[in-house]
């Protein structure tokens, strides 16, 4: 539950300041694509532990849809960059297709052992790629912009909540 409200306030701030407050001295903790993925999945969260399954989907639709924009986005533009819709950087490619084996999770819902199994699995990878976060934090600046286009912290507390919840 606390993961959860984690991952819904930090969307919510996050997609708040990056489309309201763009150019904030600091820039957004995340671009604003990554901070409606994160509001998204701290809803889907939210209705997964309440049981509330049209809730669930809808927003786990929402996240597939979000996900599938950015990959097609990113290989017609042949890298990230800025969004058709806000005109910001978007979040990469790699980020996208971490969060849609999250977005697995999310569709399948966490009844049965098999899900559950599924779910375990996921959180476990999530948290490798934590460390694989980590490890890009100890290296020089010129090699993040190709793996973050948000902040690499904001990322690292990102995914590991979200690993942890799975």
């Amino acid at each position: 539950l606390l993961v959860s409200a984690t991952l819904l306030c930090m969307g919510a701030t996050s997609l708040l300041v990056g489309l309201v407050l763009p150019q904030v001295v600091l820039g957004p903790m995340l671009v604003p694509d990554a901070a409606l993925a994160t509001l998204l999945i701290g809803v889907s969260l939210l209705a997964t532990l309440c049981q509330w399954r049209v809730l669930r989907l809808a927003s786990a639709g929402g996240l597939t849809l979000l996900l599938l924009y950015t990959l097609l986005h990113n290989l017609m533009a042949q890298g990230v960059s800025e969004s058709w819709v806000t005109g910001q950087p978007r979040m990469t490619s790699l980020t996208a297709a971490v969060l849609l084996v999250a977005n697995v999770c999310l569709w399948r819902g966490v009844e049965g052992v098999a899900r559950q199994r599924w779910w375990r699995a996921a959180g476990i990878g999530l948290l490798l790629f934590g460390g694989v976060v980590v490890l890009q934090l100890w290296r020089p600046q010129a090699n993040q912009a190709t793996l973050f286009t948000s902040s690499p912290l904001a990322v690292l507390v990102f995914i590991v909540l979200l690993g942890a919840a799975l």
